[in-house]
């Protein structure tokens, strides 16, 4: 079975060890630097990876699939974004293999951050998550 240049390299770096250089808690795809979110390329990069493999919807308390939105923070921690981020059930995602990443699925940068506590915001809030420290 040959496999095409770009489908080898979206192989390996899904498979590569994700606990290198910068490593983070979450990540998702964005539209533009410094930019919204991008749900669909998020998306592509967890089925493109095997979500049941590598990335699950963070953070993955109780329902890895629930697809909660993270509030965003302008100071501190958490996600300069708000909207949904991916977790690595492997422990921390390399910053640079995750932004690799997207770009193989057309997305224009990522966005990473890591948070140590969390709150997840009632019914009234939407279910939301938020970094706590």
């Amino acid at each position: 079975m040959l496999l095409s240049t770009k489908a080898l390299a979206l192989a390996i770096n899904c498979f590569l060890p994700l606990a290198a250089a910068a490593s983070y808690d979450y990540c998702a795809c964005q539209t533009k630097t410094d930019g919204a979110l991008d749900d669909t390329k998020t998306s592509l990069v967890a089925r493109s990876c095997g979500d049941s493999y590598s990335f699950v919807y963070g953070p993955a308390i109780n329902d890895a699939n629930s697809k909660q939105p993270w509030l965003r923070r302008d100071t501190g921690a958490g996600p300069r974004f708000q909207g949904l981020f991916l977790q690595s059930i492997f422990g921390k995602i390399e910053g640079n293999l995750f932004y690799n990443l997207c770009r193989d699925v057309g997305a224009a940068d990522s966005s990473c951050f890591n948070c140590a506590r969390l709150q997840q915001n009632g019914p009234s809030q939407g279910g939301t998550f938020q970094c706590t420290e």
